[in-house]
């Protein structure tokens, strides 16, 4: 059944939105009419796919490119469906719910979608498969597996705690790297405006001077006047980057270059190695617990690592596992998982309790993080520091061993 976006006004005149389940426009608007209220825009909408017309008459809602689900509000909806399925309510009717209230347009067209496959006898997991950019593969196994096991309810739980926990990891990245960023972006526009605004008008003075400048002079003059004469060369080359970066990222060999290249980055490799081995982790042991085997659940976890080169030693981990050898056995002699993690898997793997020990490994490697973190600000700072203070002194020392020249000739 198509979903029908409307916007009307209601017996107060109070303007009111929304979206309704219809066979067609017109019945759309007789529904709208029997609840109360008067329709003024109805139009159908189908999420992932943009809105287009007939010839001149072309329609091009660009909110819809930038339309996303954040982790945080995914997080919520889990943790609403959780409670509303707990209580024994009907999974449509709990769609139905969970779409009249959620805010955002992508979510909710998404979940009006998901609740007209799910009435049409469509299973709950294969409806949310259809929509990758919201429920991701592990989202989707693990639903599949609650409601084969008819304990969705308890993998919701799991679910939920998994996002918030996600969550909580990208708000402490984004609130360390959010500091220094904006301090460099400053400083880059102040060092700019100099260059642009100040130089040019010392440089009249020097030219009334008419003697040879020194070497820092020369070099902040050149800098000044390739930045106001040769400008469009630097927006070229930001431009080819933008472009043949992804382009050359897409090839294996680039992907597998640069995600080599990270990890051996000094600090921040070790920052990025602890943070997708704690998303690897916890994200493994929420599809053990979920009732995923090992073997099935790894390609899955493998996912979020987010680099190739940890991503094939998974792979051969996995492949290691269905042969029937350890699991530890190969993160081991790659060399790219930290031995902390490799001891705890040795040691699930002997007692049974793998989940447990991956979420203690998850639960020690997010305490690592935001200690590095915390620190980043304090070891970025003094680079910048130094970087900012350089400027400056050639700046200052192109400014003033000229005029100290004119002071002596002067005399």
């Amino acid at each position: 059944m198509p979903a029908f976006e409307y916007k009307a006004l209601a017996q107060n005149g109070k303007k009111t939105s929304g979206i309704i389940n219809a066979d067609s426009k017109k019945a759309a608007r007789s529904q709208l009419k029997k609840q109360g209220l008067f329709p003024t825009e109805v139009k159908e909408q189908q999420s992932g796919k943009k809105t287009s017309g007939q010839g001149l008459n072309i329609e091009i809602d660009f909110a819809k490119y930038f339309e996303r689900v954040s982790a945080q509000e995914l997080a919520e909806v889990t943790s609403q469906m959780e409670t509303l399925i707990r209580t024994s309510v009907d999974i449509s009717e709990t769609l139905k719910i969970l779409a009249e209230q959620t805010e955002n347009n992508m979510l909710r067209l998404a979940l009006v979608e998901i609740q007209d496959k799910v009435q049409k006898g469509e299973s709950l997991s294969s409806a949310m498969a259809e929509h990758p950019k919201i429920f991701n593969n592990l989202y989707v196994s693990l639903v599949e597996v609650g409601q084969e096991t008819g304990k969705l309810d308890d993998i919701l739980a799991r679910l939920r705690e998994y996002t918030t926990k996600m969550v909580d990891l990208q708000q402490k990245v984004i609130k360390a790297v959010s500091y220094p960023l904006l301090t460099m972006f400053i400083s880059g526009a102040v060092v700019l405006g100099i260059f642009i605004g100040v130089i040019p008008r010392i440089r009249k003075l020097f030219d009334t001077f008419g003697a040879t400048l020194p070497l820092p002079t020369q070099i902040v003059l050149f800098i000044s006047d390739f930045l106001l004469n040769y400008w469009y060369l630097i927006v070229i080359a930001v431009i080819a980057l933008i472009i043949g970066v992804p382009k050359w990222l897409a090839t294996e060999n680039g992907r597998r270059t640069f995600d080599t290249w990270l990890l051996k980055l000094p600090f921040f490799g070790n920052l990025f190695r602890m943070i997708a081995t704690s998303r690897f982790s916890r994200t493994l042991a929420t599809l053990l617990r979920g009732g995923l085997p090992l073997d099935k659940a790894l390609p899955i976890a493998e996912k979020v690592l987010g680099n190739v080169v940890l991503a094939e030693v998974v792979s051969d981990a996995t492949d290691n596992i269905i042969k029937g050898y350890a699991f530890a056995k190969p993160l081991e002699e790659s060399g790219q998982f930290p031995p902390l993690l490799v001891r705890m898997i040795a040691v699930g793997e002997r007692t049974g309790e793998m989940e447990h020990m991956l979420v203690e490994a998850s639960d020690a490697y997010d305490q690592r993080v935001d200690t590095k973190l915390n620190s980043l600000a304090s070891v970025i700072e003094p680079f910048m520091m130094v970087g900012l203070g350089g400027i400056v002194l050639l700046i200052g020392t192109s400014v003033l061993l000229p005029l100290l020249n004119m002071s002596a000739l002067a005399r």
